[in-house]
């Protein structure tokens, strides 16, 4: 895709499926968005609010998200390889175990207790 997607407000859509390699946009909301399956790898999207959303089998292999948003999002089976969620918010998502945060970046993100870290994740 590899769009300008800044400050984009895709709350509660149904983005199934939906293609946004290489997009770039801070501030995008993705609230409640039912996003199974979604493309985001290489991605750019720092400040993105994902909160309530449907990312099952979401892959985000090297994408930026940094101070992200994930509150409450359903993530079983997503891809975030490599991916810098320094300051994200994981905090009530469910089926974080589930997710390859294989050498994701992961400074002060909030992950409450419902993950168990890579010994590769940095």
């Amino acid at each position: 895709m590899s769009e300008l997607i800044t400050c984009a407000v895709f709350d509660g859509a149904n983005l199934i499926s939906a293609d946004f390699t290489a997009a770039s946009g801070e501030s995008v909301s993705f609230r409640n968005a039912v996003a199974d399956g979604m493309a985001m790898s290489e991605a750019n999207c720092p400040s993105a609010d994902f909160s309530g959303a449907s990312l099952m089998g979401f892959t985000a292999e090297r994408a930026e998200f940094i101070g992200a948003k994930f509150n409450r999002a359903k993530l079983e089976g997503g891809v975030m390889t490599e991916a810098n969620i320094d300051r994200a918010d994981f905090t009530g998502a469910t089926m974080l175990h589930t997710v390859n945060f294989d050498f994701a970046h992961m400074l002060q993100t909030a992950v409450g207790m419902n993950l168990r870290v890579p010994p590769n994740g940095r």
